[in-house]
């Protein structure tokens, strides 16, 4: 019974090609935390690799589905230990961690773009690009965790729109954004 429950849920609730936590299983994870108000430290990261339209359409599904799965099991080591990761659809993450400061954030976010740095000098044909965000509850008060992943996800379109901020980004203080962009090598 319990394996058919595995089963059920592989079904149901996974992405097939990130592996990842669908968008269903994210939802019910959060209607499960937007019936309390989080704790201090809650935070949501928002995620998007930015150039996998351009790859698959420049290099076919094939090639964009296996540079989704390379960079879904990146970012699922995020969550490795103590956070819950999910693919939200058309290359964008959402991940949430119980016990994790600003400063925990930043650390997490940096170690996700040394391990793309170091996928991209394997691979530099077909380059990851990605775009993340995340905001922390007891940063600005946000105890809801609606609240939260709308002002992550509000970070991150705020770094996908302005390109002076985006390409600056990873070299600024601003700790709650990182651009990791990859230049082709020519």
């Amino acid at each position: 019974l319990g394996r058919l429950s595995d089963v059920v849920d592989y079904l149901l609730y996974t992405d097939k090609k990130s592996g990842l936590p669908n968008r269903d299983k994210l939802n019910i994870y959060i209607d499960s935390l937007s019936k309390r108000i989080l704790p201090e430290d809650f935070t949501c990261f928002s995620i998007q690799l930015d150039n996998l339209s351009t790859i698959t359409k420049r290099y076919g599904y094939t090639v964009g589905d296996g540079m989704l799965r390379d960079f879904s099991g990146l970012v699922s080591l995020m969550g490795d230990t103590e956070g819950v990761v999910g693919y939200n659809g058309i290359g964008k993450y959402v991940a949430f961690f119980e016990q994790c400061s600003s400063k925990k954030a930043a650390a997490i976010l940096k170690a996700l773009s040394q391990q793309v740095s170091e996928y991209n000098a394997v691979n530099p044909e077909y380059p990851i690009k990605f775009t993340a965000a995340y905001e922390t509850s007891s940063d600005n008060g946000i105890y809801q965790v609606r609240d939260l992943l709308r002002r992550s996800q509000a970070l991150l379109t705020t770094k996908e729109t302005s390109s002076a901020s985006r390409a600056a980004s990873d070299k600024s203080d601003d700790k709650k954004s990182l651009t990791e962009e990859k230049k082709d090598a020519e």
